[in-house]
């Protein structure tokens, strides 16, 4: 057999490959990104194409129109983008069609998830996951009459349910006393149970009294927050 010596590649490749297996370079100075902003400097690039590089989706949307005043911040969840602007907060799934969800605070926003709700703070309030208007998270029963505090048990007279007036397993109560005819167990309690008009609490009430009452659940104003698992650990001052 008679060995051949390899002089070079160039004797067996072609001199340029089939332009579907070449990949030309190119230098880029400037991106001209999408919408209205433009992102000279590299500004603007987000990994939606990992593992490289691209401009991020339009947010047109959110930098301009619905309503004046100044961007608030922005949060996303159970499929909607809600974003504060001046006054308003607003939701949108595709950036075209948006939904005026109602008056906040013209201040910068802190949006966390906790559970099934995304909270707005420091406004205090809530969006259930599966739609709907937002709610407060404090509540404020006024004074309701004949209350019955015996055990664990804190019952509401007929007619009346606790869900109705918004309150949620979990939640704290805070109980104040209406007037002195038969003082209500004053004080802060944790709802652990509801059912129809009867709250069960973690602990028990000091002692039994059937009272005229005012019912509260309130929250401390957050700077930060983190969640991790069942607790919502934040920040204030």
């Amino acid at each position: 057999m008679r060995k051949q010596t390899l002089q070079s590649m160039s004797d067996y490749l072609p001199e340029r490959l089939p332009a579907s297996l070449r990949r030309e370079r190119v230098s880029l100075t400037r991106f001209d990104g999408l919408g209205r902003e433009g992102v000279e400097a590299a500004r603007n690039l987000s990994p939606r194409k990992s593992p490289a590089l691209a401009t991020r989706m339009p947010r047109g949307l959110y930098a301009s129109a619905f309503g004046s005043g100044i961007p608030h911040g922005m949060a996303f969840f159970d499929g909607y983008l809600f974003f504060a602007r001046g006054t308003r907060l607003y939701r949108t799934t595709d950036g075209r069609s948006v939904s005026d969800m109602g008056a906040v605070s013209d201040t910068d926003k802190l949006f966390f998830v906790f559970g099934d709700r995304l909270y707005v703070y420091p406004d205090k309030l809530y969006v259930e996951k599966g739609g709907g208007m937002p709610g407060y998270v404090e509540l404020d029963t006024g004074i309701i009459e004949q209350v019955s505090f015996q055990g664990s048990q804190a019952t509401l007279p007929e007619g009346l349910l606790w869900t109705a007036l918004g309150f949620r397993p979990g939640d704290g109560l805070r109980v104040l006393n209406a007037d002195d005819s038969d003082p209500a167990p004053e004080g802060y309690y944790r709802i652990a149970a509801l059912r129809g008009r009867e709250a069960t609490v973690v602990g028990a009430f000091p002692s039994v009294h059937v009272s005229n009452a005012r019912l509260k659940c309130t929250v401390p104003t957050l700077e930060r927050a983190c969640v991790s698992g069942n607790r919502v650990y934040g920040v204030i001052g």
